[in-house]
């Protein structure tokens, strides 16, 4: 016999948890290829998704895997239409004495979006991404510090573009030091090799730390605070060598409100140059309408700057949304969402401007 829980816990099979999530979305976006050329098309569109997730609980370990498959399908611009999958799963192992094994794995498909060239391209570039993650972590028994050894193996491949594959090995060691019951020092090491074939071959290595403070200031008002270093080789003799600053505060004005601000700073790798430098400023506002239909605002602004080409690009986003949870059917959410997002670039052909409104219905058990 099957038996529903609350909305996220799943349905009941004997010891098994079934938790399916279908959605659909529908909605217009004026700007389907996202390019600077004025004349540039805009479409209704539809998008379906759908996922499976069972899990397995074994005493203090469980075993979960599952299936999603969405779709987004454009009325009139049918080439910029594409579907994504993705197999996953996880196998959680919980150990007397604070010693805990994770390792996952994670198939995905995605059809990436045509962006600019629209009348040229002919159709979705196909990627295929393979991660598997294990991961080691220690908590001693009093909880007051947290370590935790995380390894990762990415391959990255497009069948009609081969010239884009690559290649990633990521090591990391974090460790969290909670002097307060809520507050803690974190610390954090990475190391980070990269192979990819595009842009003659070239490959690095990079290394990287940080350090920081995270919790509670006052009882509703939340921060973290982290400065670290990243520090990269290239093999076409380009250096990455670029700090690293997180910053943020969340705010809980009352039940019914919350807003929070955040700066981040770091580097990444880039399928277009050698790296680029990212610098974020996020600005969310939170805030309860009645007790089935909240509000929710979120501004961005980020400033991408690629190494060592010249190219520096300017993003901002603007994002309102109005959601309805009711409460008699927790696993039955709505939202009606507008999205702006701009770009300026020093390169014409990575400019443009988009605006999207979408209905969004959610069943999630």
């Amino acid at each position: 016999m099957c038996n529903l829980f609350a909305s996220g816990k799943g349905i009941r099979a004997g010891i098994l948890r079934i938790k399916p999530t279908l959605q659909l979305d529908t909605g217009y976006e004026s700007n389907v290829y996202l390019t600077y050329e004025s004349g540039s098309p805009g479409d209704f569109f539809v998008s379906p998704f759908v996922e499976l997730k069972i899990v397995l609980p074994f005493l203090t370990h469980s075993f979960s895997f599952g299936v999603n498959y969405s779709y987004i399908n454009y009325f009139h611009e049918k080439k910029q239409s594409g579907s994504s999958y993705n197999f996953f799963g996880d196998l959680d192992m919980n150990f007397i004495g604070g010693l805990s094994f994770d390792i996952a794995e994670k198939y995905s498909y995605t059809e990436e979006p045509i962006l600019g060239n629209y009348e040229v391209v002919s159709s979705r570039l196909p990627h295929n991404t393979n991660t598997l993650s294990p991961s080691i972590i220690y908590k001693i028994p009093s909880g007051a510090i947290t370590s935790r050894f995380n390894f990762q193996w990415i391959l990255d491949s497009f069948p009609t573009q081969p010239d884009y594959d690559r290649t990633m090995y990521k090591f990391n060691l974090g460790t969290v030091y909670r002097f307060l019951p809520k507050t803690g020092l974190y610390f954090d090491l990475n190391i980070i090799n990269v192979g990819k074939k595009n842009n003659g071959g070239i490959s690095s290595t990079k290394y990287g730390g940080e350090i920081g403070l995270k919790g509670l200031i006052t009882p509703r008002l939340s921060a973290t605070a982290g400065f670290g270093w990243k520090y990269g080789e290239y093999s076409d003799g380009s250096l990455e060598n670029e700090p690293v600053i997180r910053l943020s505060l969340e705010e809980r004005f009352s039940q019914i409100m919350k807003m929070s601000l955040s700066y981040l700073r770091m580097t990444n790798d880039s399928f277009i140059s050698d790296f680029y430098v990212l610098n974020m400023v996020k600005l969310s506002l939170w805030r309860a309408l009645t007790a089935t239909i909240a509000t929710d605002i979120t501004l961005k602004w980020w400033l991408v700057d690629y190494s060592p080409s010249t190219q520096k690009d300017n993003n901002y986003n603007a994002k309102v949304s109005i959601n309805y949870s009711p409460a008699v059917a927790t696993w039955l959410s709505g939202t009606f969402s507008y999205v702006f997002s701009k770009r300026d670039s020093n390169v014409e052909a990575f400019r443009y401007t988009d605006h999207k409104i979408f209905l969004g219905v959610k069943l999630s058990w």
